[in-house]
C-alpha cells in the first residue's frame, strides 16, 4: 500500500466571504467532496500506478470479445460466468454511458434485451455508469463486471482544508487548498473481471 496526495485548489472574492448568509463551511465541503470523488473514481479506474494508484482497468487478465469493436450477449455471458460464483453474489457491472446505450439496444436469441431498463440490471447485476470506462473501440477495456467489496480504499490522511490569506491578496481573493493521501488496492484480483473490445 502506497500514500499518494490528491490536491485542488479554488479562489473566492472577499466580498462574497463577507456575506453572513453565505455558508462558506458547507460550500467548501461540498465543492471539494465533488472534485475529490470524480478525481478517485478517474485513478481508482485509470491510474498508472507511477506516482498515482494503480486502477483496477490495469488489470492483466480480461476477457476479449469475439468480434472487433463490437460487444455481443454471448461475450457477456463469458465475463459474467468468468467471475467466481462466490464473488458473484455481490457483482456489479461498470460502463461509460455509450457501452451502456450499446448494450441496450442488444437481444438475446430469443429476441429479447438483455438490459432490464426497469431496474438498470444486466442478469440481474446492478450496472453502474462511470465517465471514466471506456467505450466499445478496439483494444478498449470497456466493461467491468464483480465484486467490488475486494477493491480497497485507504485512506492515509483525511481531506484538509487551509486558507491562503495572502496569495491572492491583489485580487481581493481567498484560496482554499485542499489535499488528501490515499490508495486504492484490488486485494483480491479474482473477485474482478474485464472485458476487452476485439
Amino acid at each position: 500500500i502506497e500514500t499518494y496526495k490528491f490536491a485542488s485548489l479554488t479562489r473566492l472574492k472577499k466580498s462574497f466571504l463577507a456575506d453572513t448568509k453565505f455558508d462558506i463551511e458547507k460550500y467548501l465541503c461540498t465543492d471539494f467532496a465533488k472534485r475529490f470523488g470524480r478525481l478517485e473514481e478517474d485513478k481508482f479506474l485509470n491510474g498508472s500506478g507511477q506516482a498515482e494508484p494503480l486502477g483496477v482497468l490495469q488489470k492483466d487478465s480480461a476477457i476479449t470479445t469475439a468480434e472487433a469493436n463490437d460487444i455481443s450477449n454471448d461475450d457477456l455471458v463469458d465475463l459474467y460466468f468468468s467471475v467466481d460464483v462466490h464473488y458473484r453474489k455481490k457483482a456489479v457491472f461498470i460502463m461509460s454511458d455509450k457501452t451502456a446505450m450499446h448494450l441496450r439496444k442488444l437481444k438475446d436469441e430469443n429476441g429479447f434485451p438483455i438490459f432490464n431498463d426497469t431496474n438498470s440490471t444486466i442478469f440481474g447485476k446492478p450496472v453502474h455508469i462511470s465517465a471514466f470506462m471506456p467505450t466499445v473501440q478496439s483494444g478498449a477495456k470497456a466493461i467491468l463486471f464483480g465484486d467490488l467489496t475486494s477493491f480497497w480504499v485507504i485512506e492515509r490522511e483525511a481531506l484538509a482544508i487551509r486558507p491562503l490569506m495572502e496569495l491572492y491578496g491583489q485580487t481581493h481573493e481567498v484560496g482554499y487548498l485542499a489535499t488528501e493521501r490515499v490508495d486504492g488496492k484490488l486485494i483480491h484480483p479474482e473477485a474482478i473481471q474485464l472485458l476487452q473490445v476485439k
